[in-house]
């Protein structure tokens, strides 16, 4: 596996910043890779694994997110409102949202 230490690093600089951060790219490039190597960079900092959310949405076991509020209410559950929270939504394109139609 190669280390993307370049875009680790770019990652961690927006550490704090309360903004959501959108990966993209083209297929099988490394994205999930990548947030799977920023996940256990987040590890290395301290961060709790329990705060550290990962959902494929591609994945059988996550059919049922596959509808915005579902997924929100989910996310909403599982986070600890007291503490940082660092939600990976991979595959997010995988639920539709009529606010956000591209044509």
């Amino acid at each position: 596996m190669i280390i993307r230490e370049q875009y680790i690093e770019r990652l961690k600089n927006l550490l704090g910043i309360n903004v959501i951060k959108v990966i993209t790219g083209l297929r099988r490039v490394g994205k999930s890779t990548l947030f799977k190597q920023f996940q256990q960079e987040l590890q290395n900092l301290g961060v709790d694994s329990k705060n550290i959310i990962y959902l494929n949405l591609e994945e059988m076991e996550n059919e049922a997110l596959l509808e915005r509020h579902v997924l929100n209410d989910y996310v909403m559950r599982i986070v600890d409102k007291n503490t940082m929270n660092y939600v990976f939504l991979d595959e997010i394109q995988m639920v539709p949202c009529r606010k956000c139609q591209i044509f």
